[in-house]
């Protein structure tokens, strides 16, 4: 009983991510033990009776239901601090010996891990058609496993997580609720109305947020930038590309995601936009190589 008390606790197993976090960008991987492996925390301590009395055997829905809502507190709080958003897999019960409470294996796996990447199928259903950005899928050999159990009436979870690549974080590519109501409701309408009346009863959320600081777009941008630049302390670099009378440019760095990616990038990309706001538009993405310029001088 004196060594479950002295379990580590969640916010000691956070604070170990938090670091496992922090040293990514030279291990490239999240792995709290060396050669993988589980920790074994405690949750909560006699008196957590909601819980503790819960029998996943005798009262399955209540019971589950009780030690998954463990696990998916365990799982978001993972997603904030790694900026992998964990997807639920499925549940598993472990045997128990003689005496034990029950034990719940809850999986879940990054959601861009390419092993639930699933293959496109042809639906006649034009409702069911999507045509939708989709996110990008990484080989990281991901999983995140949660055993619950209360052990001599201590709650504790069981934890193995790992994920092989440090790859860009998560972003959901869904429209909200709201904003696909309007558009189904106003199908007939051209892409300008249809936004119009989105940012009329959507005029705060992200996808609909009015962010220009001068109608001009080249001096709203700048401004936006210098703004960023002021607050960002050095994570943000404005590049000084001076006059040009025969187009407007405005070009800024960030360092830190240069010195995160600089050595996985292999091709320069262009992309335009034609008519965007204004006028024409055109992004790129340089990156100047520092070893091979090295060895080029050589």
């Amino acid at each position: 009983m004196d060594a479950l008390k002295n379990l580590s606790t969640l916010h000691d197993f956070y604070a170990k991510l938090e670091v496992a976090k922090d040293e990514e960008v030279d291990t490239h991987h999240i792995l709290l033990e060396p050669k993988g492996g589980s920790q074994l925390i405690q949750i909560a301590s006699p008196g957590y009776n909601d819980i503790l009395e819960m029998d996943p055997d005798a009262n399955a829905n209540a019971g589950i239901s009780a030690y998954r809502n463990q696990a998916d507190i365990i799982s978001t709080q993972c997603s904030i601090i790694l900026g992998y958003k964990w997807r639920y897999h499925d549940t598993q019960t472990h045997a128990r010996k003689e005496g034990e409470q029950p034990a719940l294996h809850f999986r879940y796996w990054c959601a861009q891990d390419r092993q639930l990447l699933q293959k496109s199928r042809k639906i006649n259903d034009s409702s069911k058609q999507w045509d939708r950005q989709t996110i990008a899928y990484f080989e990281c050999k991901s999983h995140l496993h949660i055993t619950i159990q209360p052990i001599q009436g201590i709650l504790t979870a069981k934890i193995d997580i790992m994920h092989i690549d440090d790859h860009i974080p998560y972003c959901a590519t869904h429209l909200p609720p709201e904003a696909r109501d309007i558009i189904e409701k106003n199908k007939d309408k051209s892409l300008k109305d249809v936004w119009h009346l989105t940012r009329q009863k959507s005029p705060t959320t992200p996808f609909s947020h009015d962010s220009k600081l001068d109608p001009d777009p080249i001096i709203s941008s700048r401004a936006h930038l210098m703004n960023a630049e002021a607050a960002a302390d050095g994570t943000l670099q404005m590049i000084d590309l001076g006059e040009n009378s025969d187009y407007e440019c405005i070009a800024f760095s960030i360092p830190a995601v240069l010195e995160l990616w600089g050595k996985r990038i292999r091709e320069l990309v262009m992309d335009s936009t034609w008519k965007c706001a204004t006028g024409n538009s055109a992004w790129v993405v340089l990156h100047e190589d520092q070893v091979k310029r090295s060895q080029n001088q050589e």
